[in-house]
């Protein structure tokens, strides 16, 4: 790993507060430049920003790294809002139409998981839709002001990308992984474990806890082969936070290995502990 990388992880593991203040009072002009490069490059400057702000007091952060981190957090959450908004705008014309969707990655994981929608990065949304829906889904959007491809399969995952001028992106998925993972669990099981949520009054769904965690792992392990960056370790630190008095460790293995993706389970979770400082569950380190 970069020494870049090396710098920014260290800014943000899970610590003591002391320990990592202790540490970070150490670092040079030279060094905050260097975890400000990081930070941009890999899309978590707005993290950064929020779990360095407690710190500031304690800390010589030089001015210009700190004001382009304040920048970059504040456009991130002016960028999300709008995404938030057009949104809920969809999904408000599907529910009225009686369309079910289950919200993927980060439009559920910033406002659910995360807490606050400017700390995850979202390039697009994806949104999962039961199979005999597609071409309801298609006309919704079409409707709404998308264009895509005809509708098009693109992949073995989902439709053509849709899109807008204002900038908001669609992928409808009918599934959440490819072959040959996909061909080891029924989708429509996972529409019987999804759980109901709101955003803003708008009823929504999205996966069941443990179905999430399988599905952060196969996206980066298996369909990204992690070339996707360090945001889906964050990803998985917030989810395990966020949902940690309702997993079920034992369930979520044996689902893993009845989908074949035990050992990408275990490796995304033996990596954010090494990097962040989650600690592997008793459950799956016995293993």
């Amino acid at each position: 790993m970069v020494a870049e990388a090396r710098l920014l992880l260290s800014c943000l593991r899970r610590e003591e507060e002391a320990a990592k203040l202790n540490r970070l009072q150490d670092y040079t002009v030279k060094d905050w430049e260097l975890v400000l490069e990081a930070a941009l490059q890999s899309g978590l400057a707005p993290i950064l920003f929020r779990t360095l702000k407690a710190l500031d007091a304690e800390l010589d952060i030089d001015g210009e790294v700190w004001e382009k981190l304040r920048s970059v957090y504040y456009l991130s959450a002016a960028r999300n809002m709008r995404l938030y908004h057009e949104l809920l705008n969809i999904l408000s014309a599907l529910n009225s139409r009686g369309i079910a969707v289950i919200i993927l990655k980060g439009a559920h994981l910033a406002e659910s998981v995360y807490g606050n929608i400017a700390l995850r990065p979202m390039g697009d949304v994806d949104l999962l839709a039961r199979s005999e829906d597609l071409s309801r889904v298609d006309q919704v959007l079409i409707e709404e002001g998308y264009s895509s491809a005809d509708g098009m399969v693109s992949c073995q995952l989902h439709l053509a990308p849709y899109n807008t001028k204002n900038g908001l992106n669609i992928d409808v998925h009918f599934s959440i992984t490819r072959p040959p993972v996909a061909r080891r669990f029924d989708v429509a099981a996972l529409w019987d474990r999804a759980k109901k949520d709101s955003y803003q009054g708008v009823d929504v769904l999205t996966l069941s806890p443990e179905d999430l965690i399988l599905h952060l792992s196969t996206h980066t392990c298996i369909d990204h082969g992690f070339n996707n960056g360090l945001i889906p370790f964050f990803d998985l630190l917030h989810t395990v936070e966020h949902y940690k008095g309702d997993l079920n460790w034992e369930r979520l293995w044996d689902r893993g290995t009845e989908w074949g993706i035990e050992r990408s389970v275990y490796l995304m979770l033996a990596l954010t502990e090494k990097m962040l400082g989650l600690p592997m569950p008793q459950e799956i380190k016995k293993k």
